[in-house]
């Protein structure tokens, strides 16, 4: 009897430590971001914009990664980048957006900054105080519209648009309202620029390879925020158990889209085997 007293004592703090361990790992985890780098290769890309280098930020939410999210600035400061992409969900609500504000105050003087909204965003009564601030702040908000960057005689488009949650409508479906937003901006110019679409949902992957769009950069999936070794994402909402577009590159044609994994957590406030991600592209001009 004593024996297996024993035993089950041992058994208790091991599964105890175990627990413990597990925690801690993963509270460290949640709050040192990865960086993935990409290089994304075209010879569509204009000579000057050759080494360009795009700083994603995704799905901020209300998490703090340091203090008045100085883990994160710095993250971005060491890239040293020229153009800093925010792909949605960078305000939630019920909640005052200062976590986000500490960032924006941190990165404006870093590069441009430009952001489109995602689904939380168009769940937010008062998010026209929260983008006046931002703007306040540099941001460049792109809601279905371009800019576009000159270096001497060559252009690059920067795209956004909204995500499909702001029209909603049940005589068009999702995917009805993105095509709208596309062709949208695809009336911005009349030239077959070089163009950067960012759009907070990847899961309309072939609309955008439709339009021709060149680099698409996007988010929401927080990478399925629980993720399984050999598995992957588990699930992401509009994509169900087992999402395609869950994280990573995908290519078709002339068209890459970019799926950062995000830094936040939604509703349920960790991940788990799934660090933040910031995402670091330098574009390439391909040579014939």
């Amino acid at each position: 009897m004593k024996q297996n007293a024993s035993w089950k004592k041992a058994l208790s703090l091991s599964a105890g430590g175990i627990a413990l361990g597990t925690g801690v790992w993963t509270y460290w985890e949640n709050r040192h971001p990865d960086i993935t780098r990409y290089r994304i290769l075209s010879a569509r890309l204009p000579e000057e914009f050759d080494g360009m280098k795009i700083v994603q930020i995704s799905d901020l939410h209300q998490f703090h990664l340091g203090t008045k999210q100085s883990r994160l600035i710095d993250a971005v400061k060491k890239e040293k980048p020229d153009l800093i992409a925010i792909t949605g969900d960078l305000f939630d609500p019920d909640h005052d957006g200062e976590n986000a504000f500490d960032l924006l105050r941190g990165i404006r003087d870093l590069a441009p900054v430009y952001y489109v909204l995602g689904n939380h965003e168009a769940r937010i009564n008062n998010l026209p105080d929260f983008l006046k601030k931002a703007e306040e702040y540099g941001v460049i908000l792109l809601r279905n519209r371009s800019v576009f960057l000159s270096k001497g005689n060559a252009v690059l488009r920067i795209a956004g648009i909204d995500d499909p949650a702001f029209r909603k409508s049940k005589k068009s479906p999702e995917s009805g309202r993105v095509k709208e937003s596309l062709k949208k901006i695809r009336d911005d110019s009349g030239k077959d620029f070089y163009t950067v679409l960012l759009s907070h949902r990847p899961e309309h992957f072939e609309l955008y390879c439709e339009e021709k769009i060149d680099l698409v950069l996007s988010g929401h999936t927080h990478g399925g925020q629980f993720r399984l070794p050999f598995i992957g994402a588990l699930y992401v909402p509009y994509q169900g158990i087992l999402p395609k577009y869950a994280n990573g590159p995908f290519q078709k044609g002339r068209t890459t889209e970019i799926i950062s994994r995000g830094l936040g957590c939604s509703h349920i406030p960790f991940r788990f085997n799934n660090p933040p991600e910031l995402c670091v592209i330098t574009l390439v001009k391909e040579k014939k």
